[in-house]
């Protein structure tokens, strides 16, 4: 997503196990997304399931706005 205003973590829904984490906000460049996430699957099992679903979403958004 693209925007011009700058991310307030006061302003969001993290929970108390987040906001605990090791948390923090990255930017990263839409071509880079389908690795990263691939990639994050041997980070913990259940990313096999969520990481499934969101590349079908980011193909579906793909073919919305015609990105190549």
């Amino acid at each position: 997503m693209k925007t011009n205003q700058n991310f307030d973590m006061d302003k969001s829904n993290l929970d108390k196990n987040e906001k605990a984490g090791d948390f923090c906000l990255k930017t990263i460049p839409v071509e880079n997304v389908e690795k990263l996430l691939i990639d994050s699957i041997q980070d913990n099992p259940i990313n096999k399931i969520i990481v499934r679903e969101m590349l079908e979403i980011i193909k579906e958004y793909k073919k919305a706005t015609n990105f190549e």
